[in-house]
């Protein structure tokens, strides 16, 4: 039989012997090896490759993370050290002030009083709220913005108080219109004769602070705790459903005398915790908005009502 090819015919092959890549030179040492073959030689070295640009990613990621966290722990030191700076600049300058410049006094040029304001204000704002207090501190008890005796106040009107965290200061007859007081942490006090017309003190914890004498016209004691008991104590001194039906169900109750001759012309009492007795001892209570929404007129005439069907004036 002849078996010879006749022209224009090719050659069979086994499919083993058809995969095999024969076109690849001999002196690589990889001609007649499968395609699967050369796909398992490259899976190794791909895949070390790619394990090692994950984790050298990581270790660029760590490492910057690091880099970033030192960076803030510099800036925050440095922004303590300037902090710092500033609150000893500010108490160097109100020290000299007052013992060279006659600052508390009536005597004192007014024009050194005006510098020592502006001062104030501009160190307040540029203050955290801990060295805020520190400021506060130095002005309460150096009776820099009292109004006693013969001395004359550094007045802080619009100053930014806010948060500042002073109990138990004896801030008797400050000068501190339209100050902002918000969430400011004052409890027991001494308010008293103070001017805070305008001052913002909603959300202020005033428990057991006295304002006897003070002047509120026009403050917001929005959601201001001006006392505090528990509820049980609460209940047992004014019912609860009675409370609740007035609208005072966010007030606490206590005897002591905080709000005695305070002037609240116009003041915003609405969720404050403050009792009937306290708002009862208030010089002036017209224009009111009173702890349960009601304005003062309204509050009165509900109270009125109340007594007139026969209960108690004081449950609403």
């Amino acid at each position: 039989m002849d078996l010879k090819p006749k022209p224009g015919w090719k050659l069979w092959h086994p499919p083993e012997q058809r995969r095999r890549t024969t076109w690849i030179p001999r002196w690589t040492g990889l001609r007649g090896k499968t395609v699967w073959d050369l796909l398992q030689l490259l899976i190794v070295p791909v895949a070390l490759a790619v394990i090692g640009y994950w984790f050298a990613m990581q270790q660029d990621t760590r490492q910057q993370t690091l880099e970033n966290r030192r960076a803030e722990a510099e800036r925050a030191l440095e922004e303590q050290r300037a902090q710092i700076v500033l609150l000893q600049g500010y108490l160097d300058q109100m020290t000299q002030l007052v013992l060279e410049k006659s600052l508390r006094f009536q005597g004192g040029d007014l024009q050194i009083r005006e510098l020592a304001r502006a001062r104030t204000l501009t160190v307040l704002e540029a203050l955290d709220p801990v060295r805020k207090d520190n400021v506060l501190r130095f002005l309460v008890e150096d009776r820099l913005i009292q109004e006693t005796g013969g001395s004359v106040p550094v007045v802080l009107a619009a100053a930014d108080l806010h948060g500042v965290d002073l109990p138990e200061a004896d801030m008797k007859g400050a000068v501190m219109e339209d100050v902002d007081l918000t969430e400011a942490k004052l409890q027991a006090a001494n308010l008293s004769d103070a001017d805070l017309t305008n001052a913002d003190l909603s959300k202020a914890n005033l428990e057991e602070a006295t304002f006897e004498g003070a002047s509120l016209n026009n403050a917001d004691l929005h959601g201001a705790n001006l006392s505090l008991l528990e509820k049980d104590e609460r209940d047992a001194l004014f019912g609860a459903p009675r409370r609740n039906e007035a609208g005072f169900s966010s007030a606490s109750f206590v005897t002591v005398d905080q709000l005695a001759d305070a002037d609240l012309t116009g003041a915003t009492l609405k969720g404050a915790r403050v009792t009937r007795e306290q708002l009862d001892q208030a010089a002036s209570l017209e224009g009111a908005t009173m702890p349960n929404g009601q304005k003062y007129e309204d509050w009165i005439k509900d109270r009125k009502g109340h007594g007139k069907d026969g209960e108690n004036p004081d449950s609403s």
